[in-house]
């Protein structure tokens, strides 16, 4: 039984499922079954997996919940208070735990499982807001773990580290003394038990469990003038070059790198594009470019590309508001999909697992 219900979507066990009898019920409200449910959505490309769709409305629904497979699209109520929505950001989602950072300056950060409607304030950020959001937080599932959560939080030359549920303040567990800017992109979960920190100098991988610097590699060489996105491709880190050469009827090219952590080196992995992108708005008056790699599902990668339509008076050409549209592109068969029922004025798009992992109710 536990086979077959890890194979359905955790917002149908939640309405439904769990009505059918008290021992499934019993069953579904279990930390094994959770943990059952979460390995399942990670082996396979089903309809567990949920892309997060944020439109960043002052509201309390500023975030909808799209299956890439089954193509729903549903907002979600988080049941947090309002002010908290209203000035709040997803930084990160994981194992369908989502980190929030809130602006109000008497938040801080918190957590929320949007399918079990619960969530938890963290304690106090060890450093000043603004600090923070020029920062990077990550939240990350400790190995072999039901519901074991840890936050990271990586300001110029120090980490600091939180476990959820256990610790009442922030402990540092590392610090580079040196008097440079905040020169780094951003931390990277492999999806194993390393946390990558991506600097200007270099990635750095942490261990997630042992929460210490396992090894530094640099990063790899590229020209300049581009943008870069590093990403998490299964258990490697990924980085992708846009080379944001756009025409009037194709955009898309990019090359692809994988760093081998084993001996330190990137090496070129593959290269996509351009791609005609004419089709797939019925409309040839567009500037197009890729502005975001997202991140990997299996061997697709999803992309943002902003179009900007462009409307001619004469002989003169206007352009006008962006649009943001969402592809998936696979690696193996080489074609750029482009991702039907998403709002084309939406500009952010996060990979979210959902799961029936729950919260502790309060700091232990």
């Amino acid at each position: 039984m536990i086979d077959i219900l890890s194979r359905v979507p955790a917002e149908c066990l939640i309405n439904s499922a769990r009505y059918v009898c008290k021992p499934w019920a019993t069953l579904i409200a279990s930390s094994h079954f959770a943990d059952a449910h979460v390995r399942h959505a990670h082996a396979s490309s089903s309809q567990l997996i949920s892309l997060v769709v944020a439109d960043f409305a002052m509201t309390t629904e500023k975030y909808c919940l799209y299956s890439l497979y089954t193509k729903d699209k549903y907002r979600t109520d988080f049941r947090l208070p309002t002010r908290m929505m209203r000035y709040s950001a997803l930084v990160n989602s994981c194992d369908g735990i989502m980190l929030m950072l809130c602006f109000d300056d008497t938040t801080g950060c918190f957590v929320v499982n949007p399918v079990l409607k619960c969530w938890l304030s963290l304690p106090p950020l060890p450093a000043p807001i603004d600090l923070v959001c020029d920062s990077d937080l990550a939240i990350v599932r400790v190995p072999r773990s039901t519901a074991k959560f840890k936050v990271f939080l990586l300001i110029p030359n120090v980490v600091y580290v939180l476990t959820i549920g256990i610790d009442i303040s922030w402990r540092e567990i590392y610090r580079k003394e040196a008097n440079v800017s905040i020169d780094f992109y951003h931390a990277v979960c492999s999806g194993a038990n390393d946390l990558y920190w991506i600097r200007r100098d270099g990635v750095t991988g942490i261990d997630i469990d042992k929460e210490i610097i396992t090894w530094k590699y640099p990063l790899p060489s590229l020209p300049n003038g581009f943008f870069v996105n590093y990403l998490c491709m299964g258990n490697h880190l990924s980085c992708v070059l846009n080379l944001n050469q756009n025409t009037k009827t194709s955009f898309g090219k990019a090359k692809i790198y994988i760093l081998d952590t084993d001996i330190g080196k990137w090496s070129l992995f593959h290269e996509m594009g351009p791609f005609d992108f004419v089709p797939a708005f019925d409309c040839e008056h567009y500037d197009a470019i890729v502005s975001r790699f997202c991140f990997w599902i299996k061997e697709q990668l999803i992309f943002r590309a902003s179009l900007n339509p462009i409307r001619k008076e004469g002989e003169e050409e206007i352009k006008g508001h962006d649009r943001y549209v969402y592809f998936s592109y696979n690696v193996k068969t080489r074609k750029a999909t482009k991702i039907e029922g998403i709002d084309e004025n939406l500009r952010h798009m996060y990979l979210h697992t959902s799961s029936l992992v729950s919260l502790p109710t309060t700091l232990t």
